[in-house]
Order: structure tokens, then C-alpha cells, then sequence
């Protein structure tokens, strides 16, 4: 593989950091963990992005066709250039091929997913992942459960972690052995917290709203 070459002048600013944290679910840090999320409940501002996400099409039309781009996307273990740490293409290790292959679902999952994570990253700013191991079928072992939820779909009881399953609607509680991850896009001023590029735009999304109801009455 060939080492890319940066530009020496960036095009256009530069990307905002996506962070990801594994979520204990057992343990001295799990009782930490969810003392911090109960302090990081919901915002008001998330809640008024995921209503104006229904309510106005000038959103939700960018923000899906966007997620549709997304979805499309290919995962491949890659290599990393030791120097640069950029990426010089995929890797020929059976191991990290195979993990990617699994990865959020497998190919006939994956799309969906994918698309539910870049909504998610646009509005709120924040999804959690939820990776649950299956049993055996007949001594056949069984590839993991995925899923994507928004931050209000999975709460802390104490030191569990529990999600709302989106087809049966159930509160499940996650075992020890499952899988919790915080995907988020942090403020620059306090990092534990979501942002997005929609939070500084409600007062337009307001004047939308505002402006059609006007038109209909």
C-alpha cells in the first residue's frame, strides 16, 4: 500500500470530532457512569430538534438524505500508517475482515443502521449502540443483536442499563456480558455533552413553523 499524501492546506474547515465510549455495564464504573448520565439527561434543545425533525420537511429532507448517503457506505478493516495514522486502505487480516464483516448488524442490517446513526449524529447529536449476544441455535453459534437508539430510549436504574426494544416496545435490562456505546458529537465548552449543527438553527426551525401555521389559518 502507498501512503497518502496530505495537502499542505486543508480544504475547507476542518471535520467535527465524532467521540464513541464503551458504557460499563458491571462494576465499580457502571454505578459512576449512570450518576453521570442521570446528570445528562435529555436536553431541552434535543427534544425540540427530534419535534422539528417531524414537524418540518426542511429538515427532516436534508437530514434523511444525508443518512440515505451514509447508509451506503462500505466498513472494511483498514490499515493505519504508523507515521500519520491515516488510513492507506484495507487490511489483509482474516481477523479484522471478519470483525468488520459483523460489524453493526452485518451487510443485510447494516444500511439501516447506519442510516438510524447519521439522523441521530444530525439531530441530538448523540446515539447510543446496543450490542447483545444471541445463543446458540442447534450448537450453531449465532452472530450478535445490533441496534441504534436515541439517547431517550436507553435510562439507568441504579447500576443497570436498560433500553426500549423498538419493535416489542419492552424495557429490557442489558446483562453484564452485553454491549453499550455512546456515540456522540461533543460541545466544544462541555464535552460530556451532545451538540449539533441543528441546536443553533431552532430559532429559524421556530419562524418556520411559526410562518406555515400563519399561512394555513
Amino acid at each position: 500500500f502507498k501512503r497518502k499524501v496530505q495537502p499542505d492546506v486543508a480544504e475547507g474547515p476542518p471535520p467535527r470530532a465524532v467521540v464513541a465510549a464503551a458504557v460499563p455495564l458491571s462494576g465499580p464504573e457502571a454505578k459512576r457512569y449512570a450518576l453521570a448520565r442521570v446528570k445528562q439527561t435529555a436536553e431541552q434543545w434535543q427534544k425540540d430538534a427530534w419535534y422539528y425533525y417531524d414537524a418540518i420537511g426542511e429538515l427532516s429532507g436534508p437530514t434523511n438524505w444525508i443518512a440515505n448517503a451514509v447508509s451506503k457506505a462500505d466498513l472494511f478493516g483498514a490499515m493505519l500508517d504508523p507515521a500519520t495514522g491515516l488510513v492507506t486502505g484495507p487490511t489483509n487480516d482474516v481477523r479484522a475482515q471478519q470483525a468488520a464483516a459483523l460489524c453493526l448488524g452485518g451487510a443485510a442490517k447494516r444500511a439501516q443502521l447506519q442510516f438510524l446513526m447519521a439522523v441521530c449524529w444530525q439531530i441530538p447529536g448523540e446515539a447510543y449502540v446496543v450490542v447483545r449476544g444471541r445463543p446458540e441455535a442447534k450448537g450453531v453459534p449465532q452472530p450478535d443483536e445490533w441496534l441504534v437508539l436515541s439517547g431517550q430510549k436507553v435510562t439507568p436504574k441504579g447500576t443497570r442499563w436498560t433500553y426500549e426494544d423498538p419493535v416489542t416496545l419492552e424495557w429490557i435490562e442489558l446483562r453484564p456480558s452485553d454491549r453499550l456505546i455512546r456515540v456522540w458529537s461533543p460541545h466544544p465548552n462541555d464535552q460530556s455533552k451532545a451538540n449539533s449543527a441543528v441546536r443553533p438553527a431552532l430559532p429559524v426551525l421556530r419562524e418556520i413553523e411559526a410562518d406555515k401555521k400563519e399561512k394555513r389559518s
